[in-house]
Order: structure tokens, then C-alpha cells, then sequence
């Protein structure tokens, strides 16, 4: 019943009140990196009650609809036997906007306003063995030319990451693309899920470029521990993930 709803408390808790509460909890590099794994944090039960927003009944979340009209819904406190169940808010017969489209695709690219515009995501920067990250590039400012387009814009709110070292393969590409590097040519769409190697990216368009940025800051600031590595700790089999370099952009 709360799907589409803005959540306005959790059990007696505003959400301003949850979010302060449960600030030393979360994780991240910045304010953005922290609301950005929030909601994966507030629907943990064991959390919910350390901070006094659920009981030993579970926790009540209460959503207010565009009216301003509100719905409570408690959710049981979960068990060992619980199913792990989610919903979506998009209905699976509705159009799914584009920037969505593609999400599992490390990088993709397609025309659009007949060509005019060039429409880039990046959603990671990976060697991916189908196509690599230069001939990714390479196609992009081909269609460019072909197009005859006159603008590109480079959708990184999905990206969380990978090789940083790729980051100036794509920004000596527009640099040597003078009508493309320019005010109002060139557009960098970043958010809260823009994250390591991705900021690295979108730091040197900042630094080398003369893109416009639209969107939210960035889930970690410019400056960073970044290029994830993992170890296996000997006695207890613990995976543990560390970050291998430091980005100074």
C-alpha cells in the first residue's frame, strides 16, 4: 500500500529525526555517499530498534500519498525463515525511462533528436572483453562525425567505478573534438551513485574540459582512496575489500 508514497516517520521517528540517528551507521565518503546506502540501512530491523524506531513487533512505516492523505504499514520483525521479498515501485508494463534502459551494459551510446545530440552512458569503466573502453570511445566519435552531431552528453549516475587509468582515454577524445568541447556542448549527468573511478572520470572533465555538470554531487569528492583489491583473511575466511590507491584530482 505505500509503494509511490513519500515515507514520513518510521515507527514515532520523522525521517530528518531517522536520518540523524542513524548517521553513524552509514557508510560512505561524503553526505551524498551516506543518503545514497541509507535506504539499504533503514530497513535493517536489528538498526531500526538500536535507535528506538522499531520493537520486538517490528517497525511501522507510515507514507503520505500525493493528497497528503497517510498509510501506516508495520513490518514483522524478519526471521531465519522470513522470505526475502521485494517490490517495485514501476509497473512492469509502463515505458522505462532511458537512462534505465541498460544499466547491466558497462558503456553504451545511441543518437538522439535525430542525431543533433550524442546520448553516452558509462556505467562502468571496465576492459570489458566484448569491446574495450578505447574502441567504446572510438565508436562514439564516429557516430559523432557521422551524425554530424553537435552535442554529447555523458551519462555517469549509474557508475560506481573500475579503472580510473581509463578516465583520459575518453577526455583526450573530446579535447581533440573542439565543437564538441565547449559550453553548452558538452554535458556530464552525475548523482549519489557516481562513485571511485567514476569521479575520477567526471574530475578531469572538470579539470580538462569544458562540460557543463548536471545533476547531484558526487558519492565521493574528488579526492579519494580508490581501485578496490580483496584479501581473504587466513584463519577466518573473511573477505575483506581495501582500496589500493589514492586519487588526488
Amino acid at each position: 500500500r505505500l509503494l509511490g508514497r513519500r515515507l514520513t516517520h518510521v515507527g514515532n521517528l520523522s525521517i530528518d529525526e531517522l536520518l540523524a540517528r542513524i548517521q553513524p551507521y552509514l557508510t560512505g565518503d561524503n553526505e551524498m555517499g551516506r543518503r545514497s546506502i541509507f535506504p539499504a540501512r533503514f530497513v535493517i530491523h536489528e538498526l531500526l530498534a538500536k535507535i528506538g524506531a522499531a520493537d520486538a513487533r517490528g517497525a511501522l512505516f507510515t507514507g503520505a500519498d500525493a493528497m497528503g492523505r497517510i498509510d501506516s504499514v508495520r513490518l514483522p520483525r524478519p526471521s531465519a525463515t522470513t522470505a526475502a521479498l521485494t517490490f517495485s515501485a514501476r509497473d512492469s508494463t509502463s515505458p522505462v525511462a532511458g537512462y534505465l534502459r541498460n544499466r547491466a551494459r558497462p558503456f553504451w551510446f545511441e543518437p538522439v533528436q535525430g542525431g543533433t545530440v550524442m546520448y553516452a552512458q558509462i556505467n562502468a569503466l571496465t576492459r570489458d572483453p566484448s569491446m574495450s573502453f578505447t574502441a567504446f570511445c572510438d565508436s562514439v566519435f564516429k557516430a559523432i562525425e557521422r551524425h554530424r552531431s553537435d552535442r554529447l552528453i555523458l551519462d555517469l549516475r549509474n557508475n560506481g567505478g573500475g579503472d580510473g587509468t581509463l578516465a583520459k582515454t575518453l577526455v583526450q577524445r573530446i579535447i581533440r573534438t573542439p565543437h564538441i568541447n565547449q559550453r553548452g556542448h558538452l554535458f556530464v549527468v552525475i548523482g549519489r551513485t557516481t562513485f571511485s573511478a567514476a569521479v575520477t572520470l567526471a574530475a578531469a572533465h572538470e579539470n580538462e574540459t569544458e562540460a557543463t555538470f548536471v545533476g547531484e554531487p558526487t558519492g565521493a569528492p574528488a579526492n579519494h582512496y580508490g581501485e578496490p583489491a580483496r584479501i581473504e583473511l587466513p584463519r577466518t575466511g573473511l573477505r575483506v575489500s581495501y582500496s589500493r590507491l589514492y586519487w588526488q584530482n
